[in-house]
Order: C-alpha cells, then structure tokens, then sequence
C-alpha cells in the first residue's frame, strides 16, 4: 500500500493555521486552477492526504467526510477534480516544479 509519511506536528495545529500555511504552501498551484470552486476541492484534497496518509482517492475521501456523511459523494467530488478538462497535469507538475525550486533556494 502506498503511503505518504507524516508530518510532525501538522495533527496538532489548529485548523486556520493549517489553511493559512495551505495557502501560504500551494500559492502557485491556486493561482493556476481556473476557478475559486477548483481551488477549494484541491485544498480539502492535500488536507486529505495529510490526514489519511495516502494518496488514494477512496482514503482521502473517508479521511475528510464527517460521521454522518457517506464517503462515495467526496470521491466523486475528487474524481471531478481530477478528470476536470479545464486544467491538465502539466499545470499540476508546473506549479509542484515552482513550489520545489522555492524550497530548494531557501
């Protein structure tokens, strides 16, 4: 099984702390997604990741639904985001390669 290893620290920070150090993080990603609705699916989406571990769709979604929710409606939300035709990966591997190159030169 894939996993994505932890960071320490992140469980314990309160929740407008992570989305502003989210926002702060993934700034050239958001600014390239076309839409503020896209932008709110890929924030709930890295937000997943970190609380499930994986980068599994179906484990993201259970890791963000609440109790009384069904996963399946996260997923297919996720999906869409994933299949959507208004961006490509090459937007996604672009804003990774310039968040990467502002890590390394700090």
């Amino acid at each position: 099984m894939c996993r994505v290893a932890g960071i320490d620290g992140v469980g314990n920070m309160p929740l407008a702390e992570l989305v502003r150090a989210q926002h702060q993080f993934l700034g050239p990603l958001l600014m390239r997604l076309p839409d503020k609705r896209l932008r709110r699916v890929a924030m709930l989406a890295i937000r997943g990741i970190l609380a499930s571990r994986s980068p599994r769709v179906t484990h993201i979604a259970k890791s963000l639904v609440r109790k009384q929710c069904c996963p399946r409606s996260m997923g297919r939300r996720l999906y869409r985001f994933l299949w959507n035709s208004r961006f490509d990966h090459q937007t996604l591997l672009a804003s990774l390669y310039e968040i990467t190159r502002g890590i390394v030169a700090r």
